[in-house]
């Protein structure tokens, strides 16, 4: 019975923070970046927060219905947005 006990709380503390992981990137979007750095903002475009390159890339995030917005040049994630569907 402790045992089951344990291995349920691992799989729901998996869970829980898969959840809140996904929400937060949901959260930090681009309106959001501009907001908390509108330094970093040019003729609408991001600009890196770290290195101020201008080139910014994306990739899907696994499992999630996210794309990634992060500089080649240092590999910081800037923000998140929505796959195209």
């Amino acid at each position: 019975m402790e045992i089951f006990l344990i291995m349920l709380a691992l799989v729901g503390s998996v869970f829980w923070w898969n959840y809140r992981r996904f929400k937060r990137m949901r959260a930090q979007s681009f309106d959001w970046y501009a907001q908390t750095y509108p330094q970093h903002i040019q003729d609408g475009q991001a600009r890196c927060r770290e290195c101020k390159n201008s080139r910014i890339h994306t990739r899907k995030v696994d499992n999630y219905s996210l794309r990634e917005h992060f500089c080649p040049n240092c590999g910081v994630t800037l923000y998140y947005s929505p796959l195209p569907e």
